[in-house]
């Protein structure tokens, strides 16, 4: 692989590793902001429905202490109350036969539709506990529950019956059931109620089955209207107490939140004023304004039980919430966030909701009329961050298009100011080493930078070689000259060598007989000596 190669390939990779994490640093970013952008808006909007259900919700108890403490509650209370008691002079009936109508109209129209299956909601009875204890109670539910015309959800629009009219309870409604009506309408009240101290409900709205029934004696004494009358009674005139929400079982069993204020005639309590609370408008309100698919905004109790209901109920799959039909009272959202709500901080998070998606939470604390309650919103993070898609997809069409352009870019600057100094390089050593060998070759500078110090130092090297073979060629030739002297004169010593050795031979023959001659006398002296030595033996014997 060529350096050209490698160069390149090498700043491709580094080039894509930069775009990638520059890329990737960018989308996170962009996403983040999007993010703590959403977290901001969606505050702002559970913000804006907190004061929103405050508001309709502090409303609603300054209409109840107005209403309480007016000449209306006061007249109508008494007026009420003495008519009540006066049914069973003026409306003679068979008492166990009316009883016996009661109980059936109970088990085909009441009774049959309420949701039992609902935990913690109140239990089904005996038909006749359900029944007014005292006889006015009865004769009252005869007149505006039996003998309406009106389908039951609208007993409300019977003012006045003709067929009674003489009697008194009949007058009473026609003067002060219109204003009442009103009022309810008005203000999207569910149902109003008047409560005398002996815990008769002398007067309701919609005569649902609560009215005319005793809340000292008889069946809902421990309903939460009875919980908030009883606790009126305990109040100075021009406060209120709200009671929070429960299951209410002449409501079928629904969900229902009420409000009570002492109604005091001449410095005592006489009663007690309580409105039935709307709650499916509170539900609306948090409604009001979403056109995302996955927003929402709900409201939970110091139970950690939902207040108002889910938008996506229908995803859940708790058995008891799909039973009851609803999320109010019956589904838990019990954690973190919510818990940080109810001791009465705001703030936002991340977590994995009640159907398994992915959401933006913001919650805040919202006090109503005297409760704490907690709101919270969420939004799936992925619809929050869904504008960043497109925008993503500019970035990296944006950098895949940089990455070309910068590419290119780098390959015409290696090819350009790399590699054809590189190739000049290798060619003229290539044509050194295994070329011609021109060493009067030299390389082109054409840059101040590396490579130009290399072309230069190369081709420094060149002429120092150049230099260096030449030397050695003079010194070649002045050897060869020496070579020549030399072999003229070893013919010279060679005849020399010649003429003496033909000397040394003749002196060696000369030598030779020399030495014979030598070798001769030494035996003549030798065998002297031998004569020598006998002859002194001899003479010494």
């Amino acid at each position: 692989m060529s350096v050209k190669t490698k160069v390149i390939g090498l700043s491709l990779l580094f080039i894509v590793l930069a775009t990638f994490a520059i890329t990737w640093s960018a989308v996170q970013n962009f996403n983040q902001a999007l993010v703590e952008e959403t977290k901001k808006n969606l505050l702002t909007f559970v913000n804006d429905k907190a004061n929103i259900v405050h508001k309709k919700l502090e409303d609603y108890g300054n209409l109840l202490k107005s209403v309480a403490g007016s000449d209306l509650a006061e007249e109508s209370l008494v007026a009420f109350s003495k008519a009540f008691y006066k049914l069973s002079d003026e409306v003679k009936v068979d008492r166990k036969e009316l009883e016996n109508k009661l109980i059936e109209h109970y088990d085909k129209e009441y009774l049959d539709k309420v949701n039992y299956n609902i935990e913690d909601a109140p239990a089904r009875k005996l038909t006749n506990q359900y029944l007014p204890s005292n006889l006015d109670g009865k004769i009252a539910q005869k007149l505006f529950i039996l003998d309406n015309p009106n389908p039951i959800g609208e007993k409300n629009k019977l003012l006045f019956d003709s067929k009674y009219g003489d009697v008194s309870y009949m007058k009473v409604h026609h003067k002060y059931h219109d204003t009442f009506n009103t009022l309810l309408a008005n203000f999207d009240l569910y149902d109003i109620f008047l409560i005398n101290t002996e815990g008769d409900i002398v007067y309701t709205t919609y005569k649902e089955k609560d009215f005319a029934t005793n809340l000292r004696r008889d069946v809902y004494k421990m309903s939460a209207l009875g919980r908030a009358y009883f606790k009126s009674l305990k109040l100075k005139k021009g406060e209120m107490v709200f009671e929070d929400i429960d299951f209410y079982e002449p409501s079928y069993n629904a969900p229902a939140g009420f409000i009570a204020s002492p109604i005091y005639i001449n410095g005592k309590v006489a009663g007690s004023l309580i409105f039935q609370l709307p709650l499916g408008k509170i539900s609306d309100i948090l409604k009001e304004g979403i056109d995302s698919p996955t927003e929402e905004v709900y409201i939970v109790g110091q139970d950690y039980r939902l207040r108002t209901e889910l938008r996506f109920k229908d995803q859940i799959r708790d058995k008891v919430v799909k039973r009851g039909g609803t999320t109010i009272l019956l589904y838990e959202m019990e954690n973190e966030y919510i818990k940080e709500a109810l001791t009465g901080m705001s703030g936002t998070g991340e977590h994995t909701n009640y159907i398994g998606n992915d959401t933006i939470i913001v919650y805040s604390p919202i006090d109503v009329l005297g409760t704490r309650w907690a709101i919270a919103g969420e939004i799936a993070k992925s619809e929050a961050t869904e504008e960043a898609e497109g925008i993503i997809r500019v970035i990296i069409s944006v950098s895949l298009i940089s990455l070309l352009v910068v590419a290119a870019m780098i390959f015409f600057f290696i090819d350009k100011f790399m590699s054809a100094p590189l190739q000049s390089i290798l060619d003229t050593t290539e044509n050194i080493s295994r070329g011609e060998g021109d060493l009067t070759k030299r390389l082109d500078i054409l840059s101040k930078d590396e490579f130009g110090e290399v072309s230069e130092n190369i081709n420094f090297f060149i002429a120092r070689i150049q230099d260096l073979i030449n030397d050695v060629k003079d010194l070649a030739d002045h050897n060869i000259e020496i070579a020549e002297n030399v072999d003229k004169l070893s013919n010279t010593i060679a005849s020399r060598i010649k003429v003496e050795n033909t000397t040394i031979n003749a002196i060696a023959e000369n030598a030779k007989n020399t030495s014979l001659k030598l070798r001769e006398s030494k035996a003549n002296i030798s065998e002297t000596k031998e004569i020598i030595v006998d002859s002194n033996h001899v003479l010494l014997e």
